[in-house]
């Protein structure tokens, strides 16, 4: 079953602090990352759904936004072109 940003609760992602990752994805693992988690149980921790060119991370219990990674597709897979962590987590209470 894939994800789509409606299948759960989740806060929008607003704005982000750069994190230094950097990762490549071949075919097959792009298609499971575009496929994206549904939290099925209470122990399922996240919520993750793919919209082009966007991989958004949410906590599953709060729908709080965490990570947004843009993906730059090609012809054999997918590599990561910019990460982010949510600016409302990355300030200090």
């Amino acid at each position: 079953m894939q994800a789509f940003p409606t299948s759960w609760k989740c806060e929008p992602f607003k704005e982000g602090v750069p994190l230094p990752y950097e990762a490549a994805f071949d075919g097959e693992q792009f298609a499971r990352l575009k496929e994206g988690i549904v939290p099925q149980q209470m122990e399922d921790k996240w919520f993750i759904y793919y919209k082009e060119p966007h991989l958004f991370l949410h906590r599953s219990w709060t729908g709080q936004s965490v990570y947004r990674v843009a993906l730059r597709t090609g012809p054999t897979g997918a590599e990561v072109e910019e990460a982010l962590l949510s600016a409302d987590i990355s300030e200090p209470a």
